[in-house]
């Protein structure tokens, strides 16, 4: 795999910023160059870790999940509206079949806002945009980074919804996470790739119209059960709720999917671990089922997951089992049933340097044959490099390798790739 001369040059452009990157980071509050702690210092606790997950993460609500929230509404009562711009720039080179390319890895930019009109409750809104500016996305690229693949504009909707918070529930509405990725989320932790196998991004899309990804025109529930988690041993205890209506089949314009309803619950057992189950289920419509017979859908789609993970000062440890009916596809739009498993690693080795690695693992059913050979079978290892980290706001170099055995349906091998790639939240 070796890249011509044009591909050379964009690898060290990407390279000469990444070496740059940390005499421009700045805290936004001080004005000054912030960047971690030196090699030889203690690394981090098991809560920052934590915590550390979460802001690098890409459900901004997943805060509310990893917090008990008990006085901080009352903290921002009297403020006047807080609004805060955001952006994040993501750029990656991909080496794959004797190419390179430089390209978007998920660049997004958006605002949040929100109000605390009594102690009781707080009001809040978020519109995000992603971006697609340079040469578009890899086929290679991590799915939940992308829009769906019918959509060729630069700048797509990531999110767009409001909702009220209280110290017990959310209640939210728009396109936002879905309550199915609240688990699937546990693995979809690689910076290049990743998410195939849970059913979380399905048939080529951002996982929007089932309700497994960033779900469309959602309405959603999200109850802390903190009361019943202390009863039980546990630290805390989440209960997820999600309904939908008439979203599109992806590959079909002219058939709907009927009502769509998504539901998870997390439960932190200790400091380190949690347990995960998810399950969603959109309704297939009678009338339209003879047609879509034809593409492997039988009934209605259903989604059921299982997710474990352990972190601590070390280590970040995740995997998810997923079950998939009338959910998952093909590069060629043909349905089908069967199992996938992801798994996710990360080692701290210092307080800047960490390595990765896992594996996707998604096949469909034997008696599938509409699906013919496709399946996706990819490990990867890799390493990250911390170029600074302030105010929840990441900026990293990383490399990631993908092994492949993955096959399209007509048989074809997808081969191996490398990503060297830099991530830097503004």
């Amino acid at each position: 795999m070796r890249p011509g001369p044009r591909a050379a040059r964009q690898a060290a452009l990407l390279l000469s910023l990444a070496a740059l990157s940390p005499c421009g980071a700045f805290a936004q509050d001080s004005g000054e160059v912030t960047t971690p702690s030196s090699d030889t210092e203690d690394k981090p606790s098991a809560e920052e870790v934590r915590e550390n997950v979460v802001s690098a993460g890409e459900d901004p609500l997943q805060k509310w999940h990893a917090e008990t929230q008990t006085d901080e509404i009352d903290e921002r009562v009297g403020r006047p509206l807080k609004v805060l711009l955001y952006g994040s720039a993501r750029l990656d080179y991909t080496i794959a079949n004797s190419t390179g390319k430089l390209g978007d890895a998920g660049s997004r930019f958006g605002a949040f806002g929100e109000w605390a009109p009594s102690n009781r409750l707080l009001l809040f809104a978020r519109a995000e945009a992603g971006l697609d500016l340079i040469e578009g996305f890899s086929d290679l690229s991590k799915s939940g980074s992308k829009k769906s693949e019918d959509d060729d504009s630069k700048v797509f909707d990531r999110l767009l919804y409001g909702g009220i918070e209280t110290r017990r529930f959310l209640l939210v509405f728009g396109k936002n996470w879905s309550t199915y990725y609240q688990v699937s989320g546990f693995t979809d932790e690689f910076d290049s790739t990743g998410g195939d196998a849970s059913g979380t991004y399905n048939a080529g899309t951002d996982g929007g119209p089932t309700g497994t990804g960033r779900a469309d025109l959602a309405l959603q529930a999200h109850i802390s059960l903190k009361g019943l988690a202390e009863r039980i041993g546990a630290q805390s205890l989440h209960l997820n709720l999600q309904a939908q209506d008439g979203r599109p089949i992806p590959g079909f314009d002219d058939a709907k999917y009927g009502v769509s309803i998504g539901t998870s619950g997390i439960i932190r057992f200790s400091k380190n671990v949690e347990l995960g189950l998810a399950y969603n289920f959109a309704e297939i419509q009678l009338a339209d089922r003879p047609a879509l017979a034809a593409v492997g859908i039988n009934g209605n789609a259903h989604a059921a997951l299982l997710g474990v993970r352990w972190i601590d000062n070390d280590w970040y440890l995740a995997t998810t089992v997923a079950r998939l009916v009338n959910h998952e596809a093909t590069d060629g739009l043909n349905y089908f049933d069967g199992w996938g498993w992801e798994v996710y690693a990360r080692r701290q080795i210092t307080t800047r340097f960490s390595i990765v690695g896992g594996w996707n693992w998604l096949k469909p059913d034997a008696d599938e044959i509409q699906a013919n050979d496709y399946r996706q079978r990819y490990g990867v290892i890799g390493a990250r490099y911390a170029l600074s980290r302030e105010n929840g706001l990441e900026r990293y170099a990383y490399v990631e390798w993908r092994i492949d055995d993955s096959r399209e349906e007509n048989g074809d091998k997808v081969g191996n790739s490398i990503v060297l790639g830099l991530r830097m939240d503004l």
